[in-house]
Formats: structure tokens, C-alpha cells, sequence
């Protein structure tokens, strides 16, 4: 009885040798696009923390169990897991991850996963303002996230609105939070050559929104590591649209309206009886009603064509827009012509080279003292 139990239990650790042997696998990974070597994929055994990198011509091979399962994974790639099977040769070919828009934050130079975040950081992606009748940028944030207040100073067309992220830090200086577009600072600051009766030009209004792909909102004060003191009063991150893979999209928006001024704003006038039983004279006038003469019916149109197209390694985005939006007030109005081109091509797996030309001649016609000062402007 002894000589047959010693005789199972050598049995069952040959089972278990055999079970836990080792072989040598090795292999190239492509890309599935253009079949180049992709080097820095990291490959582990599952269930382990054992693993290896692959080489710059994409080659690797490490030691493995004959029924061990590879895990293949590189950023902004798609994962893969394959079983070894006592192959000694695994050749792999890795595609392209598609990241919703959702889920995929810019912050600062770089991109990010959402649920990777610890920092106050809001996203406004283009889905949330392309049907918005507001044509100007910050006028579509309005609402958009807590702790941005987006204040109109007038209803002048194409005015400046003041912007502040979790109330003001600063009593003389700038609450304005900065702006980047692709990476790049725009100036927001004070034209007092343009501005009229304090109010000056809006730079802001001379983005198209529908140009806009996502907007990412940094609140804390960790932004300021990326654009330092700039960056005080937080930063809006815009990232333009740059065209669509393996597809073609045409759009075309035309859209038409009128904005006149709420009843309960407009103020009565006296006639001349009224004048001068206010006054004690006894002055002979014409009544005029001016606020009926100053104020009309003021038409808003807006026409917008775009082109995104693209391959698996060049995206191509065009778009032209014509905008116009006429004021209430006889002799205001704003106009704008905008085109937008964007373009990137990938070079190699980990390598895009890509760039953007924005032309925008924008007109303000605007008549002295149409700031909200609680005065009427006088013609």
C-alpha cells in the first residue's frame, strides 16, 4: 500500500512539472495600418507580474508557461490577450483605440482619461452647443458648468462678456481666466483704440462654435503649474475640430431670426402736455416717441459649410462661416467672416505631425454710449 501512494504522488508531481513548463516565445508587433514595428508594447504573462517590452523594430521574447495567455498592451492601442498554445512564434498586429470624446480630457500640453482626473476640471463637449441659436463662444458656456459665470455687459452685437471662474481673486487687475485654443494663448486683454464708451472688442466672438470640438475647463489651482501666474483665474482649454477617419462628412447649417427689445424694457416717454406740467413751462412741441424711432427689429443670420474627411493616417477638417447679427439699436450691428482649416498625418504609430490656419475678418458698427449704463445711446 506505501509502494502505491509514494508511486501517485510521484505522478502527480511529474503532472505538475510538465503543467509548469517553460518555453521560449518570441515575436514582432505591427501596426495594423501600415504593418511598421511599434516599439514600448508591453507584454505580460497574465495573472503574473512577469513581462517584457518590445524592442525598437518591435521584436521581443521572454520565457513563458506552454498554457500561459500574453497580454499585448501600448497607449492608444487596443489591448490583446493571446493564448500561447506551446507556439514559440506569436506574431501580433495592434489597431488604432478609438477613445470617446467623453472619456478623453486635454489638460495642459497633454491628454488624459477622464476617470484618471483628481484635479477640478470640467468638459463641454461639441454635442452640448451645436444646436444653441448663440453664436459666439462664451455666450454657449453660459450655463454650461458650476462655477463659470459668463455676465453680458450689453446687448451690444459682438460686445465683451466678462467671464469669471468661482467668483474674482483680484480688485484692480484682470478676472478673466486665460484662453488657450490648440495649444496656443489668445489675447482677450483691453483694445482701447476699438472700444467705445468703456466697453471694448470681444475677441471671443470671433470663433465660430461649431469650429469647436471640446472645451475643458481648469478650475484648481493646479493649472498654474502648466501657464503659471496667467493661469490664476483658472483655464479654458479649447480644442478645434481636425476632420474624421475612414469617412466624409459634408454639413451645412442656415439658420434665420430676429431679436427685439421685451415691452417691460422699454421706457415711456413724456409727450410735450406732460413735459410741461413736469417743468411748469409752457414750451410748444412735436411729440416724438424716441425709444419707437432708436429701437427696431433687428434680423440674425448665420450660414456655415464644413468638410471632415480622412484616412487611417490623414484627417483633413474645412469649414467657412458668414455670420450676421444686426442690433437692436438703429445703427448697431456685428458681422463676421470666418474659415478654418485643420489637418494632421500620421507619420508613425507614436508620431502625428499636424497643423491649423484660422483666418477671421470680423466688423462692429456701434454707436457712442451702447454700454448698459442704464442710458439709451443719443442719436
Amino acid at each position: 500500500m506505501k509502494k502505491h501512494y509514494y508511486l501517485l504522488l510521484l505522478f502527480g508531481l511529474l503532472l505538475r512539472q510538465l503543467a509548469a513548463q517553460e518555453i521560449p516565445v518570441s515575436g514582432t508587433i505591427l501596426a495594423s495600418d501600415d504593418n511598421s514595428p511599434i516599439p514600448g508594447v508591453t507584454i505580460q504573462i497574465k495573472g503574473t507580474t512577469q513581462g517584457t517590452t518590445s524592442n525598437l523594430n518591435g521584436k521581443y521574447s521572454l520565457m513563458v508557461s506552454a498554457k500561459g495567455v500574453l497580454v499585448f498592451s501600448y497607449v492608444g492601442m487596443q489591448t490583446q490577450e493571446i493564448p500561447v498554445n506551446n507556439h514559440k512564434v506569436i506574431n501580433v498586429k495592434m489597431t488604432d483605440q478609438d477613445i470617446p470624446l467623453g472619456e478623453l480630457v486635454v489638460v495642459g500640453y497633454s491628454t488624459t482619461s477622464k476617470k484618471l482626473l483628481s484635479s477640478s476640471i470640467e468638459v463641454v463637449n461639441d454635442k452640448e452647443i451645436k444646436n444653441m441659436p448663440i453664436r459666439t463662444l462664451d455666450g454657449v458656456l453660459q450655463g454650461q458648468t458650476a462655477g463659470l459665470t459668463v455676465n453680458m455687459q450689453s446687448g451690444t452685437p459682438g460686445g465683451q462678456n466678462v467671464m469669471k471662474l468661482r467668483g474674482g481673486s483680484s480688485i484692480n487687475a484682470s478676472n478673466q481666466p486665460l484662453i488657450v485654443i490648440d495649444g496656443i494663448p489668445a489675447i482677450t486683454g483691453q483694445y482701447s483704440q476699438v472700444g467705445m464708451s468703456g466697453q471694448e472688442i470681444n475677441a471671443m466672438s470671433d470663433i465660430n462654435p461649431n469650429d469647436v470640438e471640446s472645451i475643458t475647463i481648469l478650475k484648481d489651482a493646479s493649472s498654474t503649474s502648466v501657464y503659471g501666474a496667467r493661469a490664476s483665474n483658472g483655464v479654458i482649454l479649447i480644442t478645434t475640430k481636425k476632420g474624421s477617419r475612414d469617412k466624409t462628412d459634408v454639413s451645412l447649417d442656415l439658420s434665420y431670426g430676429w431679436q427685439t427689445l421685451p415691452k417691460n424694457r422699454i421706457i415711456p416717454m413724456m409727450s410735450a402736455s406732460d413735459w410741461n406740467a413736469y417743468k411748469g413751462t409752457n414750451v410748444q412741441g412735436i411729440n416724438t416717441d424716441w425709444m419707437s424711432e432708436i429701437l427696431i427689429t433687428a434680423p440674425t443670420a448665420n450660414t456655415e459649410l464644413s468638410v471632415s474627411s480622412g484616412s487611417d493616417k490623414f484627417r483633413l477638417f474645412i469649414s467657412g462661416n458668414y455670420y450676421d447679427q444686426g442690433g437692436v439699436v438703429m445703427g448697431t450691428s456685428y458681422q463676421r467672416y470666418s474659415g478654418r482649416i485643420n489637418a494632421d498625418y500620421k507619420i508613425l504609430p507614436n508620431l502625428t505631425f499636424g497643423g491649423g490656419v484660422a483666418v477671421t475678418y470680423s466688423k462692429n458698427a456701434r454707436v457712442e454710449g451702447d454700454v448698459d449704463t442704464g442710458h439709451l445711446p443719443c442719436l
